[in-house]
C-alpha cells in the first residue's frame, strides 16, 4: 500500500468513551474507525472499515471518588487533546495486541509527570479487526506498519478536529517505540514528522538500509553465543536435547505430539525455544526447566506426561504465541521488506541452512533425526520464523499459510521510510540500544541511529537488555529524562 500521507482523511470516533475499571489508574476506552485501504497511489477503492480499539490512560485512581460519567469522559477527554500532547505507546510484535495495564511503573512516571498515554491496539491484532478468514496476500499487506502510522495519523486528525479548544496549537503525539514499536515510530518519522513532538525508542532501530538476509546473519551471532551460554550452564541438556528431539520425530511421522490448544509440538518446533534465550537468565532458566522435565518423562516411562504436555502450553514452551497471534507468523520476515525489490523469501530459514553452521543442521529437510545421536550439537534458534512453524501452529493460523508463503515471494514492497526525510529530521529522537541485543541486532542499530537527524543516542546501564523498559522500567525513564 503506497500511502498519500497527505491525504490521511481523520478517523471516525465511535461512539462515547467508557472507563476502565483499573485497580491502579482512571483510563477510558476509545473506538476509532479507519479505512481497511487508507488514500493511495493506485487508487485502490476502499469498501471496508476496521473499528480500532484503545485505551487511555490519564490519572492515578481515587477511590474515593465513584467512576466518572460518560459526559465527564467526554470532558476529560477534551481537555487532555487540548494540551495538544499525547504520549503513544507503541509496543513490540509485530502482531501482538497493546495492553494499557501491564506496566504500571511506565504508567506512573507519566502520569505523576501530567502525561497521558494512548495504548491503541495494533489494525489485526483484536478480533474486531483481524483478518477475514480465507484472506489472500493481497489482503493481509494492509496490516504492515505503515498502515499502523497512518492509522495513528488518522486518529490525531480526529481529536485534533472535534475536540481540540485551542486551534492555534495542534494536537501533537509523543511516541515511545519499544521493540517493533520503534520500527513504527521510524515510519511516522519519515511520513507523519508534523504530527510529533518527539520520539523515544528502546531496543527498536529498525536496520532500515539492511536486506533480510543481512539482518539474520547477524542476529544468528547472538543466538550462536546464547546457545553457548545456555551448554555451559546446563551441559547435562545436551544429550537430554537430542533424546526428546529423537522421540518427537519418531512420533504420528514426524508430526510430534498435539498440544491442548491443538498446536503440534514437533522435533524441530522444539528447537525454536531459544526465543526466550533474549530474556537472560530467567530464560535460560526456563528453557532448561522444561528440557529436564521433558527429557525425564521420556527417560521413566517412554513418553511425554499429559501434566508436562500442559505446563509446556500453559507456559507457551516455544515462546511465539502463534495459535493467539497468527499475524505475527505471516508479517515477522516483512518488517524487513521495506521498500521496492526485497523479498523476505524464508530468509531466517535459508540463512540458517547456508551460514549458520552444523548446529543448526536440523533446519535441512533432509536431516536425519533418528541418527540424531551421531549428529553434533544442537542449537536453539531465536527470533526466527521458519516455514514449518506455520503447519506447526494449529487451526488459527491454517486460513493465512498460503497468504504467508506468497508474501514471502512478493518483491514490490512499497518503502516503510523516506531515508531523505529521516536524515534532515528536526523532530528529537532519543534511542538507547542494548549490546547483545539477539532480536535487534546493535550494529546495524546504530547504523540507522547515524543517518537519523536530531538523534540521541542514550546509553544503557550495564547489564541492561531488550526488556528492559519492563524490568527497570524508572532506571530507563530517568536516563531518557536525564539526558533532555
Amino acid at each position: 500500500m503506497d500511502i498519500r500521507w497527505a491525504n490521511i482523511k481523520a478517523a471516525e470516533h465511535v461512539g462515547n468513551p467508557t472507563f476502565v475499571d483499573n485497580k491502579g489508574f482512571h483510563a477510558m476506552h476509545l473506538k476509532f474507525k479507519v479505512p481497511l485501504i487508507h488514500p493511495n497511489a493506485r487508487e485502490t477503492k476502499n469498501t471496508d472499515f476496521l473499528t480500532l480499539q484503545a485505551d487511555l490512560v490519564y490519572e492515578r485512581r481515587d477511590n474515593s471518588f465513584p467512576p466518572p460519567s460518560s459526559d465527564s469522559l467526554k470532558t476529560t477527554l477534551q481537555g487532555i487533546v487540548s494540551r495538544r500532547t499525547l504520549l503513544v505507546y507503541l509496543c513490540g510484535g509485530p502482531g501482538a495486541a497493546n495492553p494499557a495495564f501491564e506496566n504500571d511503573e511506565f504508567n506512573t512516571w507519566f502520569i505523576d509527570r501530567e502525561q497521558p498515554i494512548l495504548y491503541l491496539n495494533y489494525r489485526g491484532t483484536d478480533e474486531q479487526t483481524c483478518p477475514k478468514e480465507g484472506s489472500s496476500a493481497k489482503d493481509l499487506v494492509y496490516f504492515r506498519q505503515d498502515a499502523i502510522v497512518a492509522d495513528l495519523e488518522a486518529i490525531r486528525l480526529c481529536l485534533d478536529k472535534n475536540l481540540n479548544k485551542n486551534p492555534d496549537k495542534k494536537l501533537q503525539y509523543r511516541l515511545f517505540g519499544q521493540s517493533f514499536g520503534g520500527w513504527i515510530a521510524l515510519t511516522a518519522l519519515s511520513f507523519t514528522p508534523g504530527g510529533l513532538k518527539d520520539v523515544m525508542i528502546t531496543a527498536g532501530m529498525a536496520p532500515v538500509k539492511s536486506s533480510p538476509d543481512e539482518v539474520y546473519e547477524a542476529l544468528y551471532k547472538p543466538v550462536i553465543k546464547a546457545n553457548e551460554v545456555y551448554y555451559g550452564e546446563y551441559p547435562q541438556d545436551k544429550e537430554r536435547v537430542k533424546t526428546i528431539v529423537e522421540w518427537l520425530a519418531k512420533q504420528n511421522d514426524d508430526k510430534g505430539v498435539q498440544l491442548p490448544d491443538k498446536q503440534r509440538l514437533t522435533a524441530r518446533g522444539f528447537l525454536t525455544m531459544g526465543r526466550w534465550f533474549g530474556r537472560e537468565k530467567d530464560g535460560r532458566k526456563e528453557v532448561h526447566k522444561f528440557v529436564k522435565m521433558i527429557a525425564e518423562d521420556i527417560d521413566g516411562s517412554h513418553g511425554i506426561k499429559q501434566e508436562s504436555i500442559k505446563q509446556f502450553a500453559t507456559a507457551d514452551g516455544a515462546g511465539f504465541k502463534l495459535d493467539k497471534r497468527p499475524l505475527y507468523a505471516v508479517l515477522h520476515e516483512l518488517i524487513y521488506c521495506h521498500g521496492p525489490g526485497v523479498v523476505s523469501n524464508w530468509a531466517a530459514q535459508r540463512v540458517g541452512r547456508q551460514q549458520a553452521g552444523d548446529h543448526f543442521a536440523w533446519l535441512n529437510d533432509d536431516f536425519d533425526f533418528n541418527n540424531v545421536r551421531n549428529a553434533g550439537l544442537l542449537y536453539f534458534s531465536g527470533e526466527m520464523i521458519y516455514e514449518f512453524m506455520l503447519d506447526d501452529a494449529g487451526p488459527n493460523m491454517q486460513p493465512l499459510i498460503q497468504a504467508a508463503k506468497d508474501l514471502a515471494q512478493k518483491n514490490d514492497w512499497p518503502a516503510l521510510y523516506d531515508k531523505e526525510q529521516l536524515h534532515k529530521n528536526k523532530v528529537p529522537v532519543k534511542v538507547m540500544s542494548f549490546q547483545g541485543d539477539m532480536y535487534v541486532d546493535t550494529e546495524l542499530a546504530e547504523i540507522t541511529a547515524g543517518m537519523i537527524g536530531s538523534c540521541a543516542r542514550i546509553k544503557p546501564q550495564p547489564g541492561w537488555s531488550h526488556r528492559s523498559i519492563k524490568k527497570h522500567t524508572n532506571e530507563v525513564l530517568a536516563e531518557f529524562e536525564r539526558n533532555e
